[in-house]
């Protein structure tokens, strides 16, 4: 791919601000990871890379879109009160920034932005395992469920650079989709008998959904299996009580009977 000219912009109305006194960092000589999970970290070499709001919020972008997006798009979605060249502007001053802290992490040609090859981002491997684990098709083996397990499904995606409205629209996509993967997990792990871990699967569901009674359902399940029939009844109360006070609703009847169940196994 040819490289963009990244020569020395306007660094106005961009909200970041040059490095001081660090040298560049060349990412092919060390191994780097991009997380957006939980909290944004940029790091080379196991050393975490200070950056600002703006080259956060754009390395977000490029990984939400699989590594890959066009120019002009980026440029639209990251200043959405400019308008076409302020906002390419923009895009370059911001481009230039990030080449000062490290050279070879984006690859900008004059049409795409591209995470260099060899970049690790976590969300695309917590992405391949949500696929699997919502592929009613896939057996998971011990290994692959303690991976899944491993894999960070509890957090949202990096709540900590802004509530723009694409961020907050992404947010809540991956919430939905990991929501329903720590359920399919739960409901694995209790299949396989690994009851301890279910409860803390659906605990994460629920912890993301409060009102999925979904989740609830497969929290009390996994601790009637593993016998602990007071934290079964503690969580059907809870959810009893939310629904009723918070939404003046009642549970459907297959969860109103689970502890009638549990009782009968």
């Amino acid at each position: 791919m040819t490289a963009h000219t990244l020569a020395a912009p306007d660094t106005r109305h961009t909200g970041d601000q040059v490095p001081t006194a660090n040298e560049p960092v060349h990412g092919t000589q060390s191994w780097i990871s991009l997380r957006v999970l939980g909290t944004f970290d940029l790091s080379v070499g196991g050393h975490s890379i200070p950056l600002g709001t703006t080259s956060q919020r754009m390395l977000t972008l490029i990984a939400l879109n699989s590594g890959h997006l066009p120019r002009s798009p980026a440029a639209g979605i990251l200043w959405p009160e400019h308008r076409g060249t302020r906002a390419a502007a923009n895009l370059r001053s911001a481009l230039w920034r990030l080449h000062q802290c490290c050279t070879d992490l984006v690859d900008a040609s004059y049409h795409d932005l591209r995470l260099a090859p060899g970049v690790t981002v976590d969300l695309q491997h917590v992405s391949r395992v949500v696929h699997t684990l919502l592929d009613p098709a896939a057996q998971l083996n011990s290994d692959e469920l303690r991976d899944a397990m491993r894999t960070n499904l509890y957090d949202d995606i990096a709540p900590d650079i802004g509530l723009d409205d694409w961020l907050v629209a992404e947010r809540e996509r991956f919430c939905q989709l990991r929501v329903h993967a720590l359920e399919a997990l739960a409901h694995r792990l209790i299949t396989v008998g690994w009851h301890g871990a279910a409860v803390e699967a659906a605990l994460g569901a629920v912890r993301a959904d409060p009102f999925r009674e979904s989740a609830y359902h497969l929290l009390i399940t996994a601790h009637l299996a593993e016998g602990s029939r007071f934290e079964a009844h503690r969580h059907h109360t809870t959810y009893r009580t939310l629904l009723r006070t918070e939404l003046g609703l009642t549970p459907s009847d297959e969860f109103m009977s689970l502890l009638d169940s549990g009782r009968n196994n």
